[in-house]
């Protein structure tokens, strides 16, 4: 029952819902008074901008899975786990602020994990509820006195969530040697923040069609945390890239290898600067992800955050699509006939560059 083959009880509220853009609040006494945002100038649209708070945020929920291994392994109580999110996301209870305030922390990671897909995401959420919206915690959802009924609602990913939280235990085990892991977050100096975004925008910019992109460990930190606003993500991506940027954690190590080292060398000639800190020797120490990259046709137009409660030119790899993903490479990759990407695994190295 994993991954939620099963229908869940009638739910007679589904209602109509309206969007809004969602102001974020600091929610917690970690943030106050920190003015720790960084904004990118991107082409066109607004610029872009991921917060300290979201970050960190992140942080605390990788740290809250590392304390509980079986949220992690498979097993009944993932399992069980997963087929509640799936019926929390069919009878459209994740949808507004209050609603996600009472989620347990284990729903917020398989949540997470699911967005971290975000092909896979974007169609599971357009495709299967009723309003065909994307399930996003910077977006509001407000209920309005129509109620649309679903006799039998269900959910079911198309990526396989045992498989794809499975999957995070090396990407977790490479963050327990994180200097991250163990900082003081109170006491923390965030100066090396707007650096970790800039690098992560410069990791972006890399992105081509056919072409997979890898990236180091920092980096890839950054992107799981973009990719829990999946709207925003999705803009953004499309803003930089020109197209949307998937992320796979599925991918063969000769394949990210090969990948990783294309995107260093592509790193270097367009920003004059070294990939990480001793990448090419820290490629099995230090990274954890990959990607599959879908047709680019595929992509709709995105459509216009809450903090996680917890009561986070050419190349040739190969003939590699792009994406993103995770597995034993720095970051991530994609395969397939087109489209473009990048991924995440052991591979990577520190985090150097910019633009």
């Amino acid at each position: 029952m994993g991954n939620c083959h099963r229908r869940t009880k009638t739910y007679s509220h589904s209602p109509k819902t309206l969007f809004r853009d969602k102001t974020l609040k600091n929610r917690s006494y970690l943030y106050q008074n920190s003015n720790t945002n960084t904004k990118v100038e991107m082409k066109h649209d607004e610029p872009l901008e991921i917060t300290f708070e979201d970050f960190i945020d992140h942080i605390l929920l990788l740290r809250k899975v590392i304390s509980h291994p079986s949220l992690t392994q498979d097993g009944k109580l993932l399992n069980e786990y997963i087929d509640e999110y799936c019926q929390k996301m069919a009878r459209e209870e994740m949808v507004t602020d209050y609603q996600r305030s009472q989620l347990a922390w284990p729903i917020l990671w398989i949540w997470y994990v699911h967005r971290l897909h975000p092909f896979a995401y974007h169609k599971d959420c357009t495709s299967q509820l009723p309003h065909g919206k994307l399930v996003d915690p910077k977006v509001q959802y407000f209920f309005s006195d129509v109620s649309t009924h679903r006799p039998h609602p269900s959910f079911i990913p198309s990526v396989n969530l045992t498989k794809a939280v499975i999957r995070q235990s090396t990407f977790l085990e490479k963050f327990t040697k994180h200097y991250l892991y163990t900082s003081d977050l109170q006491e923390i100096n965030r100066s090396f923040f707007p650096g970790m975004v800039r690098n992560y925008i410069s990791f972006l910019r890399l992105g081509k069609q056919n072409c997979m992109v890898v990236p180091t460990f920092d980096i890839d930190l950054i992107w799981h945390t973009h990719l829990r606003n999946p709207t925003h993500y999705r803009q953004t991506s499309i803003a930089l890239c020109g197209f949307v940027l998937d992320h796979d954690d599925s991918i063969k190590e000769d394949i990210l290898k090969n990948a990783y080292k294309n995107t260093a060398n592509r790193w270097s000639s367009t920003y004059h600067t070294d990939y990480g800190d001793n990448a090419r020797q820290n490629f099995r120490k230090t990274s954890t992800y990959t990607h599959s990259s879908a047709n680019p046709r595929s992509f709709v137009s995105p459509v216009p955050n809450m903090l996680s409660s917890l009561h986070e030119t050419s190349c040739d790899g190969g003939d590699c699509g792009g994406g993103g993903g995770c597995d034993d490479c720095g970051g991530g990759g994609g395969c397939s006939d087109s489209g473009g990407g990048g991924g995440c695994s052991n591979c990577g190295g520190g985090d150097s560059g910019g633009d």
